[in-house]
């Protein structure tokens, strides 16, 4: 793989990653504009409803950029269960849902431009920036015959476009909507999640001016508790309610409640890649419900040897996606340690959603091998401490 800093040393055609982002958009038809030859594909990874999406890509069309939707909201819902199972948060414990999103895309649209005859990849990462490096290390490790440009490699792009403004000036002028006040803020989103970026953040003067997208404040919650009852076999979803779910049915789902709930709302000075710290908004509503239903089975069914070793493995595994790096030997070293971990975490958990809290109300359907026994001090024989035997076990649900 190499990566490309010059508009004029393209090999050939590109196949550029167009999101429905400011910056992705307007870069794209810039590079266009200078004669390159270009197909854009525009991932739905659940972040917008498709007709918004389709929408978004007929004006690439019409401003005279071939661009195709391409579906990936099955992997990107199958990588947001893994990432469940195996707890894998970044830095103080949030979910790194634009991180994430970077593996699907980048496994998803190269194989799709591979099969085009393309070998170049574009994108609209910042150069020196997170992405950069995730776009990059990712086409290294699943298509290293793949080249990589960013159009902010290229100083003339950065002569043209000084700050957010003028992106906004140059989508306009092209017939390109804007989402929201894209020239002051930055949205990124997915199936798991969408972090917010912006002025008024970065000045740490709070998060009145975050708009929520996939949550409500917790004023705004209902005054009622809501149940949340999920069966989960070897911690991933099997039935919400009494209802099978696949991945994709189960992020959806605990999306809507764990959205409506006021779930999933990280305020966090992120450590970056290159050493710097930038504030962040991320909202994760049906990451953070599914997690702790998981976190509940896996304190009943795991051993205190292996959940010390999965909140280590948990560990390199968050840092490892959010570098870019999930498809390393270390992390599919790590994650092949977690699936023993978890094979047996099997159980249905019901918890109550109220107001961006949850409490714990039942833990059952636990196979009788497969939970470690517990202590009882009270019942029938006196005062006194005792293991369950499997018979209780079996017959006792932990509510």
């Amino acid at each position: 793989m190499t990566t490309i800093a010059n508009v004029r040393d393209l090999p050939g055609p590109v196949g550029f990653c167009v999101s429905e982002g400011l910056p992705s958009r307007a870069t794209a038809l810039w590079l266009a504009e200078q004669g390159v030859p270009m197909q854009a594909f525009l991932a739905d990874i659940g972040q917008r409803p498709r007709a918004e999406l389709d929408r978004l890509a007929a004006e690439l069309v019409a401003a005279g950029l071939p661009t195709e939707v391409v579906d990936l909201r099955r992997e990107m819902a199958e990588l947001c269960v893994d990432v469940v199972r195996y707890q894998a948060r970044y830095d103080d414990g949030y979910w790194n849902t634009t991180g994430a999103s970077r593996a699907v895309l980048v496994r998803g649209l190269a194989a799709v431009m591979g099969d085009r005859g393309l070998r170049v990849l574009g994108h609209a990462s910042v150069s020196g920036g997170n992405d950069e490096r995730r776009f990059a290390g990712y086409v290294s490790r699943i298509r290293p015959a793949m080249d990589v440009f960013t159009p902010w490699a290229d100083p003339a792009c950065g002569a043209a476009f000084a700050d957010r403004a003028a992106l906004a000036a140059f989508a306009a002028a092209h017939g390109l909507s804007l989402i929201g006040d894209e020239a002051v803020r930055s949205l990124d989103g997915n199936l798991g999640g969408y972090s917010h970026e912006g002025t008024e953040l970065e000045r740490l003067a709070g998060h009145g001016a975050v708009r929520r997208v996939m949550s409500v404040s917790p004023e705004e919650a209902p005054d009622r508790p809501e149940s949340f009852a999920i069966t989960l076999r070897n911690g991933r979803p099997l039935s919400i309610g009494e209802e099978p779910v696949d991945a994709l049915g189960a992020m959806l789902q605990a999306n809507l409640v764990g959205g409506r709930n006021a779930l999933g709302f990280f305020d966090v000075l992120e450590n970056r890649l290159n050493g710097t710290k930038c504030r962040g908004v991320y909202e994760a509503p049906g990451l953070d419900l599914l997690g702790r239903c998981v976190r509940r089975l896996y304190q009943a069914v795991l051993s205190l040897e292996d959940a010390r070793r999965l909140q280590s493995l948990s560990a390199v595994l968050g840092t490892e996606l959010y570098a870019g790096r999930w498809f390393d030997e270390r992390a599919a070293a790590a994650r092949a340690d977690a699936d023993t971990i978890v094979a047996s975490a099997t159980g249905t958990v019901e918890l109550s959603l109220y107001k961006g809290n949850t409490s714990f109300r039942s833990l059952r359907d636990i196979p009788a091998g497969s939970a470690v026994p517990r202590q009882a001090r009270f019942g029938a024989g006196g005062f006194r401490w005792k293991v369950m035997d499997e018979t209780e076990r079996k017959e006792t649900s932990l509510v």
